[in-house]
């Protein structure tokens, strides 16, 4: 067995295996089969329980409304920037600042957000500065709000880069220049050329992209635990709040709570799925109604505006982070805080420190292993089929509390719960499919001629391979390595359950200091865990550049 075919078995031993297992092993406790704690007979009575839970119907109504305006908010901001910016001054910064706003760790922004929109937040405190009467904080429900529309509007803006990355890779399939000319030959706008031509290509491109965030946004943990109601919860929250119960009947309750959120999220996915043929489908009324007008210059401002208004809240939050890491005093209504100092942040030193080498260590051993992984999957030739890759991202398109509680079980059953190997694997689910998406268009676009000469002259095929193909593809590996330190340190869930309360890393301690800690603390923590993948994203541009800096002909 070739290298590459060992490395393709592996890989779907490690991204299938949890995912089917833990599959499984949610959906028998769900029915109260669970031997290891006793239960041995199948029931329906822990549905029953589900169904009949104080607050179920405002959980499930906070979950599909912060859901819903999550996927909207951050497919239709996408489809505005590209209608509207690309290929202008504005399109240059959106591509440039892709990357650290991907970087940036969610439970980090959702930190940041919400030292802005608080009662007493940076926001409130600025509008203090031109209305006397807000001397003291006002009484906004701007966080923890019944329906979670602050949630949504956060998970939103986070997966926006996401997605636009995603839809960039899409644009490499379609030829985005040439459909813009020929529709503005025929009478088209720039605007109506992308919503009548480009994206009813694009988004079937996207279909699985789209597909994750849906899945991510109905099921998140760490943002909705920091921004989300509390009384009830979301449904992933209260489902987390069952398996950490010490009753094990609650457990089981979680298990079915679980399972019903994973036919919720496949419901919503089967109908994205038909709303997009209906967008997209050859008999849509909007696309071939022969209207070419131009769109009114006041659609343009308000894209202009809504441009402005993202970048503000990203940069604001980015720079609340940093001023309440520093901070010694700052008394509302104060803009800005009174006194800066060290002493905070000193006298969390050790423990900093501590998790910042857990973090780091965790992040990049995970991503150094699926770099290896995903190389010798993709060099292999069952790869290069089409839709050969397609079970790799399954892990991406289930809630993670549907399977990682059968996940922890078989971590269990080997002894590696709470061990460096379970929480590198649990990382590696999530990790590989990311590392994979950053690579597989680099490789599959690599001329093989280079190989093929590089081997005839030296006559030896592995040489050449990494002399010649990985030197060349130096500067995406080292992108895509960037790509899964960030995803490795954001993993929140993955680390509860693999870790069983015994590791803790900067993003676990940031989300349990969310709830009601010293803002000066929880700053230094938020800011310690957006280092760390920002650092990793620096080194990694920089390291091509410092060993081929003679070479600039190399960057691909």
């Amino acid at each position: 067995m070739s290298l590459a075919l060992l490395s393709y078995r592996i890989t779907q031993l490690v991204c299938l295996l949890p995912v089917t297992l833990g599959v499984v092993g949610t959906l028998l406790p769900s029915f109260g089969y669970f031997p290891v704690a006793g239960f041995h007979q199948l029931t329906g009575n822990y549905y029953e329980m589900f169904w009949q839970a104080p607050g179920l119907s405002s959980m499930v109504m906070a979950t599909l409304v912060s859901g819903s305006l999550a996927i909207s908010i951050s497919l239709l901001l996408t489809i505005t920037i590209f209608s509207v910016f690309y290929n202008s001054s504005s399109w240059k910064i959106w591509r440039n600042f892709l990357s650290p706003m991907l970087a940036f760790p969610h439970a980090a922004f959702a930190l940041g957000v919400m030292f802005l929109v608080t009662p007493s937040g940076w926001y409130a405190r600025f509008l203090a500065l031109f209305f006397p009467e807000l001397n003291s904080p006002p009484a906004w429900h701007t966080v923890h709000d019944v329906y979670g529309m602050t949630l949504g509007i956060v998970l939103g803006l986070k997966e926006l880069p996401f997605l636009m990355l995603m839809a960039l890779s899409a644009c490499n399939q379609v030829n985005v220049s040439q459909l813009l000319r020929v529709g503005q030959s025929l009478g088209y706008h720039p605007i109506y050329v992308w919503l009548k031509i480009i994206w009813p290509q694009l988004l079937p491109q996207m279909r699985l992209p789209i597909i994750a965030v849906i899945a991510y946004s109905f099921s998140v943990v760490d943002i909705a635990r920091i921004l989300g109601p509390t009384t009830p919860p979301t449904l992933a929250v209260a489902i987390m709040q069952w398996f950490s119960s010490e009753q094990l009947e609650q457990r089981l309750l979680g298990s079915a709570g679980a399972v019903c959120l994973l036919v919720l999220t496949g419901v919503l996915m089967v109908g994205w799925l038909a709303l997009e043929q209906w967008l997209v489908g050859k008999d849509g009324r909007c696309l071939i109604n022969g209207i070419r007008s131009r769109l009114s210059l006041g659609w343009q401002w308000l894209a202009h505006i809504t441009q402005w208004l993202v970048w503000g809240v990203w940069v604001t939050a980015v720079l609340s982070i940093v001023l309440w890491a520093f901070s010694w005093r700052w008394r509302y209504p104060d803009f800005i805080p009174s006194e800066f100092s060290l002493k905070v942040g000193l006298r969390y030193s050790d423990k900093l420190l501590s998790l910042l080498e857990t973090t780091w260590f965790l992040a990049l051993m995970t991503s150094v292993i699926g770099l290896l992984l995903v190389l010798g999957l993709l060099e292999a030739k069952k790869a290069q089929q089409r839709y050969a890759l397609s079970w790799l991202y399954l892990p991406l398109l289930i809630p993670q509390v549907s399977f990682l509680f059968g996940f922890q079980w078989l971590l269990v059953s080997f002894n590696l719960d709470g061990t460096w190997t379970g929480i590198i694997w649990s990382h590696l689910i999530y990790v590989i499919p990311y590392i994979c998406l950053a690579l597989a268009g680099y490789l599959k676009h690599f001329d093989q001629r280079y190989l093929t000469v590089a081997t005839m002259l030296s006559g030896r095929p592995r040489y050449s391979y990494w002399r010649i193909k990985m030197a060349m593809l130096l500067w995406p590996i080292s992108f895509a390595l960037a790509v899964g330190v960030a995803v490795s340190v954001a993993q929140y869930l993955p680390t509860l359950f693999a870790g069983a309360g015994r590791v803790s890393t900067l993003t676990t301690e940031a989300v349990s200091l969310a709830q009601g800690a010293d803002y000066r603390v929880t700053g230094i923590f938020a800011l310690a865990q957006l280092v760390v993948p920002l650092i990793t994203y620096g080194c990694a541009f920089l390291m091509p550049y410092c060993i081929y800096r003679r070479f600039s002909m190399m960057r691909i």
